[in-house]
């Protein structure tokens, strides 16, 4: 991973951002969690095109008799659902765990029906009688509302995702694993990798694939 610095131009003048690291405790999880949910245009690189509409933080899955919780759901407007799930990889699970905890989200959701899909949503964006299509509808001109109904009826039922794992850093071994599973069997999945840079006043966020 490159150290070199980046430049903006701020009117007149050029701004230099340099890299920093991210050992300090305000940048943990948590932080990227709400980073991306309240900046849904960083879910968008390379292969994952906008636009991609969050729903919800922090969903609790059934199914595992143990708590589960999904770092973010998000949908696209044509009724395909997004799951993201966050890591640092100073975490030691990061390396070990994560593509398989995306992929068990993953499963959980799979051979969901829409009105089940609907009522585990409704403690997060209320109970009206299409709140998902209501809430994706008022941020985009999504399709219909029953075509998006019948497509995200067709996502859930085949567990056809859209899979996001983001973070600070590759490692090896994550793409090299991603790179063993990623078969017309599985869901489709990008590794978002942070990138952060700070001036004297400012800090930037940015991500590659």
């Amino acid at each position: 991973m490159g150290s070199s610095s980046i430049l903006i131009r701020e009117g007149d003048q050029k701004v230099s951002f340099e890299p920093i690291g991210f050992d300090s405790n305000a940048y943990d999880e948590a932080w990227l969690q709400k980073l991306l949910f309240e900046n849904e245009a960083l879910l968008c690189t390379g292969s994952m095109d906008a636009p991609i509409i969050p729903i919800c933080r922090e969903l609790k899955l059934p199914g595992t008799g143990r708590n589960v919780y999904l770092d973010i759901l998000a949908i696209r407007p044509s009724g395909k659902p997004v799951l993201v799930e966050c890591k640092l990889w100073r975490n030691p699970q990061a390396r070990r765990e994560v593509i398989g905890q995306i992929l068990e989200y993953a499963s959980l959701l799979r051979g969901y029906t829409y009105s089940d899909f609907q009522a585990l949503l409704s403690s997060r964006i209320g109970s009206s009688e299409n709140g998902i299509f209501e809430l994706v509808s008022q941020k985009v001109d999504a399709v219909s509302e029953s075509q998006f109904v019948d497509q995200c009826s067709r996502h859930l039922e085949d567990g056809d995702f859209d899979l996001i794992i983001a973070g600070d850093g590759i490692r090896s071994g994550l793409l090299l694993k991603k790179s063993n599973w990623a078969d017309n069997s599985t869901p489709f999945c990008t590794i978002l990798n942070r990138h952060k840079w700070s001036t004297r006043h400012q800090l930037a966020t940015h991500f590659t694939t």
